[in-house]
């Protein structure tokens, strides 16, 4: 991948952003590898928690994550049925 690094250790997954140079602000590239890395973590049953950092000291403003927020719940529930069963607040 090439902005983001995946750790795995005893049901733990850190994903890290890495893109320090732009205060690892997430681009389309990086959304397309965290909606990859996501699926995978959803896929793995052995994975139990995700730490989500960023390289540099810097992660990505507020406002992105707030539309992170909506675009992470539609990746880890794709279809209506399981929006509505599992992913509702």
């Amino acid at each position: 991948m090439e902005f983001l690094r995946v750790e795995r250790s005893g049901g733990v997954v850190t994903v890290v952003m890495s893109r320090p140079e732009k205060k690892n602000a997430v681009n389309l590239a990086m959304w397309r590898e965290l909606a990859e890395t996501f699926t995978s973590i959803e896929r793995a049953h052995s994975d139990r928690v995700m730490v989500l950092t960023g390289d540099g000291g810097d992660f990505a403003p507020a406002p992105i994550w707030r539309a992170s927020t909506v675009a992470i719940r539609w990746i880890s529930c794709p279809t209506p049925a399981r929006r509505r069963a599992r992913c509702t607040p």
